[in-house]
C-alpha cells in the first residue's frame, strides 16, 4: 500500500493521498488500511519510508562496489539515469515532489521528507570530500540541483535528453 502511495504521490502529490482513493487503487478496505498503519499520517510516514527503500535500492544500491569519492559519483549519475529513464516513479522522483510539497512545513511526515533529503545530501556531500572537494556541501547540493531539475524538467516536457543532458552536468561536477 505504501509502494502504491509513493508512486502516486510523484504523480499529484502526498498530501492528496487519501484513504478512499488508496483503497480503490489497493483493492484494501479504509478501515484494512487504518488498521495496517493506524491513521492517515502513518499511511504518509510508511509512504515516505517506502519511497526511501525505492531510491536507495535504485539510486545507492548499484553503486555499493564503487570506491568511495568520485567514482561512487560517477556510479550515482550512471544508476540515477537509469531509475530516471526506467520511469521507476511514474511522476519523476519522490524526493523532488515532495521536497518541493514540504518545504516550509512542519510536522511528521515533512520531518521524514527533510531526514530523507538530508540522508542524500549527507551521502553526496561525504564522497565529494571524499573526492578532495574543499566545500564538500555546496558541491552535493549542486549536484542534486542539477539531478532534480533534470528530472522535474523531464516530467514537465517529457523529453528524455533533459534526463542525458542532466546527467553530464552532474559529471561535470566530479572532480
Amino acid at each position: 500500500m505504501a509502494t502504491r502511495a509513493a508512486m502516486d504521490a510523484t504523480l499529484w502529490g502526498l498530501e492528496r493521498t487519501t484513504l478512499g482513493e488508496l483503497a480503490a487503487r489497493t483493492g484494501v478496505s479504509k478501515s484494512g488500511i487504518l488498521t495496517a498503519f493506524g491513521s492517515r499520517e502513518g499511511v504518509l510516514e510508511a509512504t515516505v519510508a517506502a519511497a526511501r527503500e525505492i531510491y536507495l535500492t535504485e539510486v545507492l544500491g548499484p553503486t555499493a562496489g564503487s570506491p568511495a569519492g568520485a567514482a561512487r559519483l560517477h556510479a550515482v549519475v550512471d544508476a540515477w539515469l537509469s531509475y530516471a529513464k526506467r520511469h521507476v516513479f511514474p511522476g519523476g522522483c519522490f524526493l523532488v515532489t515532495t521536497g518541493v510539497e514540504y518545504a516550509g512545513q512542519n510536522g511528521v511526515v515533512a520531518d521524514r521528507v527533510r531526514a530523507f533529503k538530508r540522508e542524500w545530501l549527507d551521502f553526496l556531500a561525504h564522497h565529494f570530500a571524499r573526492a578532495g572537494v574543499r566545500d564538500p556541501f555546496a558541491a552535493a547540493l549542486h549536484f542534486d540541483s542539477v539531478l532534480g531539475g533534470g528530472i522535474s524538467t523531464w516530467g514537465l516536457l517529457g523529453e528524455e535528453r533533459v534526463l542525458d543532458v542532466a546527467a553530464e552536468a552532474a559529471r561535470a561536477l566530479i572532480p
